[in-house]
């Protein structure tokens, strides 16, 4: 047992070693990801501050690694730039939080490893070695996120009213509640979908990529 656990180390480091990384991160943040990786003993070939600075000279890197605050539409030019540019690399991404939604999207968008910047001296180099091993690597906090929310049945029967193009005032008539109650339901069932409007929670479950499917809204015989 001892044998084979000593080849399986000396297998993993040659891995690491072999592996190189891209590293796309600006200022303080690129020198602390750069640093962590290092002492993992993770090999950093090429450094740009953005996508957009990056050249061919960087060649055909096991994995990237992208530090971003921005993960909200706007993320979608970066990840889809460094996706055309190194089509057969590991896609990490490193940020500061993340929602539903996006953890959603990242996946949709073959993200494949995404760290919390709290986390970046326990979790980065395990991420990079778990893409570059061919495993998907996301917080365990984010599970939650990407699961579908637990709504109540009002919650379910409002917002299929609001896909359905009904005004606040037709909901409260057509379930017999007042306006102000719908309004209440509406409010908890944004909060958990993470949205903030009634378009943006219609988009959410009607979305027929990223969207939560419009089961979401079945009501069980509980």
């Amino acid at each position: 047992m001892t044998v084979v656990r000593e080849m399986l180390s000396v297998a993993s480091a040659r891995q690491s070693r072999d592996a190189s990384i891209v590293l796309v991160a600006e200022g303080t943040v690129a020198e602390r990801l750069a640093r962590v990786l290092e002492e993992d003993d993770l090999c950093v070939t090429i450094r740009a501050p953005s996508p957009e600075r990056l050249t061919k000279a960087a060649g055909d890197p096991a994995v990237v690694v992208y530090a971003t605050s921005a993960l909200g539409p706007e993320r979608a030019d970066p990840v889809s730039s460094l996706r055309t540019m190194f089509p057969t690399a590991r896609l990490v991404i490193v940020t500061p939080s993340a929602t539903l939604r996006t953890a959603r999207a990242l996946i949709a968008d073959r993200v494949d490893g995404l760290v919390l910047e709290n986390d970046v001296e326990h979790c980065l180099g395990l991420a990079v070695r778990s893409v570059v091993a061919g495993q998907i690597s996301f917080p365990l906090s984010l599970r939650s996120k990407v699961a579908r929310p637990a709504l109540s049945p009002r919650e379910k029967q409002v917002l299929g009213m609001v896909v359905l193009g009904f005004t606040n005032r037709e909901i409260a008539s057509k379930l017999h509640l007042a306006e102000s109650t719908v309004k209440s339901h509406l409010s908890s069932s944004f909060s958990k979908l993470e949205v903030r409007s009634r378009s943006e929670a219609a988009a959410l479950i009607l979305d027929p990529e990223l969207g939560l499917g419009t089961g979401i809204l079945a009501i069980s015989d509980d």
